[in-house]
Parts: C-alpha cells; structure tokens; sequence
C-alpha cells in the first residue's frame, strides 16, 4: 500500500496555544488529506524561541486504534543574503563531519535517479552556493549523510546559522 503525499505547505494549520516565546500549530485531518492519506491525525508544529535560536518539533497523533504509518521532515526556508551588502554567493553550507559528496539526483523534482559526487564537499566538506550548483539540479540531496549538524556560514563576516539534526539521515539544499 503507497500513500501520496501530503504537502503541509498547501493546508492550513490551526494555531492551538500560542505563548510569548512559542506556537503550536496543529493540522487535522479533512476531505483532501483524506483523498491522500486516510488515516486519523494531528500534526503538530511547534516552534520555540531560544535564546540564541530556535527549535522546532514535529509531533504526530495517531487518533485511531490502526497502525498508521508516517514519515515526515521539515524544510526551514532562509533568505539569502542575510546581511545588507551580502550576496547568495558569500555563503557556504559547511558539514560537521566528513562527508562522500555523494548528492542523489532528483530531476524536475521527481524521483530520485542516479547519483553523483559534489567534490568540493568530499574534498573540502563544504557547499559554496552558487546559482549554477541549482540551475543544474533541482536540489543537492545527500542520502549517505556522515553530518548530523551544517553551518550556513558568510564566508566574509563568519555570521550564520547552525542547524542540527541529531535523527535525521538525509539533508537536502535547494536555492
């Protein structure tokens, strides 16, 4: 049994508590999910202000006594630049461990055919972006993910953003 998937950015979420430093948005089940997917949930999205970040954590109900299976990830979206006088191409993704380069091809957004390796990542386990890295595939998604943790880094003035993924085995880039 397949089961399509549900893109939660085409669905509403209803906020269910929202406090100073956190909301937690929930999506429930309804007659287009269900076309998709039929089974009896709520998604939950919380997001959390820390003090020098943010968390988010996805959490998922089943609401019925069926076996339910799921998967789920999250895409956080950034502008680039983020500094004034900033360009898209004075960043780098830089990885926390040594990586193979290997990027799973994913053309027009479809389904993954082939694969091949990025070798600024094998060799210096970075990602310099470029338009031309996503002008050339639609994103850069690495499967055999040594890294449970980038930094998206201005080469330039050192400032960014690290992101951690402790459970999560795959990361996909897409400009």
């Amino acid at each position: 049994i397949s089961y399509r998937l549900i893109s939660a950015d085409h669905v509403d979420f209803k906020p269910v508590k929202i406090g100073s430093d956190f909301v937690d948005m929930v999506l429930e089940p309804s007659d287009e999910t269900r076309k998709m997917y039929p089974f009896d949930f709520k998604l939950h999205v919380i997001h959390v202000l820390l003090e020098k970040g943010f968390r988010t954590t996805l959490l998922i109900e089943n609401l019925s006594d069926k076996t339910m299976p799921f998967c789920t990830g999250g895409h956080p979206g950034f502008a680039l630049p983020m500094e004034d006088g900033a360009k898209f191409e004075d960043y780098d993704v830089v990885f926390s461990e040594r990586e193979n380069g290997v990027n799973s091809l994913a053309s027009g957004g479809g389904c993954i055919g082939g694969t091949e390796v990025l070798e600024q990542i094998r060799d210096k386990g970075i990602l310099s972006l470029e338009h031309e890295i996503f002008d050339e595939r639609d994103a850069v998604i690495l499967t055999e993910l040594n890294s449970r943790s980038v930094k998206l880094i201005n080469r330039k003035t050192g400032k960014g953003i690290l992101f951690e993924f402790p459970k999560m085995e795959v990361l996909g880039i897409w400009s």
